[in-house]
């Protein structure tokens, strides 16, 4: 009778313990996803509030911070959207004429993102 309450209190113990590890392993894995998805928010949302104010004061400054974003783009950004980016500075007015292809890459950019935000 008491080798059976002992064997009891000990898996007891040991199925708390179990219990323990396995919630905090489910929380660092749902705090690593919404970190990832917070990441690539503000990234892509900050990269495409630069563009809209580039477009608007075309300055070397709005430059430099579009710059800072697409970088956090590339840095957190799935490899879809990195060729994307890629092809958005590749498709850069010359002399301030629209390359043909820029409205496209836009929308496939755009897209991409939002699917990269539902895959994270």
């Amino acid at each position: 009778m008491i080798e059976l309450l002992g064997a009891s209190i000990g898996a007891f113990g040991l199925g708390a313990i179990f219990q323990s590890f396995v919630q905090h392993w489910l929380q660092s894995k749902k705090y690593a996803r919404e970190r990832d998805y917070n990441e690539k928010k503000e990234a892509y949302l900050g990269f495409l509030s630069s563009i809209a104010e580039s477009e608007i004061d075309p300055s070397s400054k709005n430059s430099i911070m579009s710059g800072n974003w697409i970088s956090r783009c590339n840095l957190f950004g799935s490899e879809n959207v990195r060729a994307l980016l890629s092809r958005y500075l590749e498709t850069n007015p010359v002399s301030g004429v629209p390359h043909e292809d820029r409205p496209e890459v836009m929308r496939k950019l755009i897209q991409e993102m939002r699917d990269d935000l539902k895959r994270t």
